[in-house]
C-alpha cells in the first residue's frame, strides 16, 4: 500500500517510511488507559443521585472481559463520580453520580468521566443452614443478635428472609465506633451574618469529670474527632441511658438559634384526606 512517502509491504511485514524503514515496537506490560465517557447528554436535577450513561474505551478483543472499575472522585465543584464496578459491556454502563448544587447539572456527552481500573471480584457467598429446630444458621455474629430479639410468632419463612440478611453483612454495625462516613460531600451550617457564639466552659459535676475524658479519648482515637481551635464552642453534656451508662451529647441550642432554617410547609392534612375521598 502507497499513501504519500509510506509503504507498507504486507508480506514481509515492513513499512518504510520516505525510503527509510520504521521501527515497529510492541506495548505491553499493564495498560492505563482505560476512560469512561459520557455517552450522551443528561442532566442531574439538583441535591439528586442518578445513574448516568456511559461507555469505556476498549484497548483489546480481550480487553471486554475483564472486571474494571471507577474509583469516586469530584468531577467538577459540586458534582462527584461514585465508585461503579462496570459488566462486562463496554457501552450503556451506569454510572453513580452526584449533584450536591442547588442547580441543575448538565453532563455533555463525551464528557470523561475518569479512568477504568482493573478489578478483582471477590464472592463470599456462605450458605445458610439450618438447625435441628428449623432455626436458620447465621454464619456472621452480627445477626445473632438479631435472632435473639426476634418474636415468637415469627414464621420459619420470615426468620429465613432474616438470615438472607447476612449477604449485606457490610452494613452491619459491628461496634460503637463502627460507622460509615463519606468525604464526597461536606456540611456547611448557614449562620448568615451572627457573630460566632463561644460559651463558657460548664461546671459539670466531680463524678462526670472522668466518664467525660473518657468518651473524648475514644473519640479521639477512632478519628470522630479532633482538636482545633475554633471561634465556635459549644458545650458537652451527659444523658443518662436506661442501662445505666451516659451518652456525651453537645449543647447546640445557642447555635441552633442563629442557625438559617429552610422552611417546608406542609400540606393542611384535611385537604389531603379529602383527595382520597372515594378512593378504594
Amino acid at each position: 500500500m502507497v499513501a504519500g512517502a509510506c509503504v507498507w509491504d504486507f508480506r514481509s511485514g515492513h513499512i518504510s517510511i520516505d525510503g527509510r524503514s520504521a521501527v515497529t515496537t510492541t506495548q505491553r506490560g499493564n495498560i492505563k488507559c482505560r476512560r469512561v465517557f459520557v455517552q450522551e447528554c443528561q442532566e442531574i436535577p439538583p441535591r439528586t443521585q442518578m445513574s448516568v450513561t456511559a461507555r469505556r474505551t476498549l484497548l483489546s478483543t480481550q480487553d471486554v472481559h475483564r472486571d474494571v472499575m471507577v474509583e469516586s472522585h469530584e468531577l467538577k465543584p459540586g458534582v462527584y463520580v461514585g465508585r461503579t464496578l462496570f459488566p462486562t459491556e463496554h457501552r450503556d454502563l451506569k454510572v453513580c453520580m452526584a449533584n450536591t448544587t442547588n442547580k441543575t447539572q448538565l453532563i455533555a456527552p463525551g464528557t470523561c468521566l475518569g479512568h477504568a481500573v482493573s478489578a478483582i471480584v471477590v464472592s463470599d457467598e456462605t450458605p445458610v443452614s439450618a438447625d435441628s429446630d428449623g432455626t436458620p444458621a447465621v454464619a456472621d455474629d452480627t445477626l445473632i443478635s438479631v435472632f435473639e430479639q426476634l418474636p415468637g410468632d415469627v414464621t420459619s419463612d420470615q426468620r429465613q428472609r432474616v438470615a438472607d440478611l447476612s449477604e449485606y453483612d457490610d452494613i452491619f454495625s459491628r461496634g460503637t465506633f463502627d460507622m460509615g462516613r463519606t468525604n464526597l460531600v461536606e456540611h456547611t451550617i448557614d449562620t448568615g451574618s451572627n457573630r460566632p457564639i463561644r460559651e463558657s466552659l460548664r461546671r459539670h459535676p466531680q463524678a462526670h469529670l472522668d466518664e467525660i475524658d473518657r468518651q473524648v479519648d475514644e473519640l479521639l482515637q477512632n478519628d470522630f474527632i479532633e482538636p482545633a481551635a475554633s471561634p465556635w464552642a459549644s458545650n458537652v453534656v451527659l444523658v443518662k441511658k436506661k442501662d445505666g451508662s451516659f451518652r456525651l451529647c453537645v449543647d447546640y441550642r445557642p447555635l441552633n438559634s442563629v442557625t438559617y432554617k429552610d422552611s417546608y410547609p406542609l400540606p393542611n392534612i384535611d385537604t389531603c384526606l379529602g383527595s382520597m375521598n372515594g378512593a378504594v
